[in-house]
């Protein structure tokens, strides 16, 4: 990509922001997919399951939406509590 070290530390400590045309070619350098660098799970990464849920929560309304979120916060704070 011809990036110096010094360029790299810069970007690395913040020091510096990361130019848009290096931003623009690191998935293609680097072979990974754009939603890897944002840490947002591709189909891959997700079961079956996963994925039906995450089509489903998509066509829910807003309203629907809360409610299903609050139930999994629910359940997972029970899982959580029997767990340990």
């Amino acid at each position: 990509m011809g990036v110096t070290s010094g360029a790299y530390g810069n970007w690395e400590r913040g020091d510096r922001m990361l130019p848009v045309d290096v931003l623009a070619n690191l998935p293609a350098v680097l072979r990974k997919p754009v939603g890897w660098f944002l840490e947002m799970p591709d189909k891959d990464s997700l079961a079956p399951d996963e994925i039906e849920i995450v089509a489903l929560y998509r066509g829910c309304t807003k309203d629907t939406r809360v409610v299903i979120l609050e139930s999994l916060r629910a359940g997972y704070k029970q899982a959580q509590g029997s767990a340990g």
